[in-house]
């Protein structure tokens, strides 16, 4: 436990004080009481259609919940500060057609990973495993 906190401490001098907050609301606490997935293709930020039909089920149930924890992501395909930039903003839309969906603002809680998975996967990954690095994932607390 004594190590769990100080690498929180650690976290939250890295991230500032508000991102700090944020990751305490989504990694800690509750379980996960459901997760919902949003593809992107390369390079975009718009939601398809199957992207919309797993946010209305989504913001269904996250009407209720304490916290809805909205994770950007991208694969590591292009530079990591471009990549950090496309999760946000894919989060940011998610975080959009939620609020349309009726969740409210307050329970709502941005992450950005940027790169889902770092240097661990290759440049040089095919298309199906690059794909699943380019999501938002929406993870509902109670």
């Amino acid at each position: 436990m004594k190590k769990l906190l100080s690498a929180m401490a650690l976290t939250a001098l890295a991230i500032g004080p508000a991102q700090a907050n944020d990751l305490y609301r989504c990694e800690t606490g509750a379980l996960p009481q459901g997760e919902y997935v949003v593809f992107f293709e390369t390079g975009k930020t718009s939601i398809d259609k199957k992207g919309m039909a797993e946010l209305k089920k989504a913001a269904d149930r996250a009407k209720y919940m304490l916290d809805v924890c909205v994770v950007g992501q991208a694969d590591n395909q292009g530079d990591k500060e471009f990549n950090k930039k496309l999760a946000k903003k894919r989060a940011t839309a998610v975080v959009a057609e939620l609020k349309r969906l009726g969740v409210p603002g307050s329970t709502l809680v941005t992450l950005v990973q940027g790169e889902a998975f770092g240097d661990l996967l290759p440049k040089a990954i095919d298309e199906k495993k690059s794909a699943q690095s380019r999501r938002v994932t929406v993870r509902l607390m109670r």
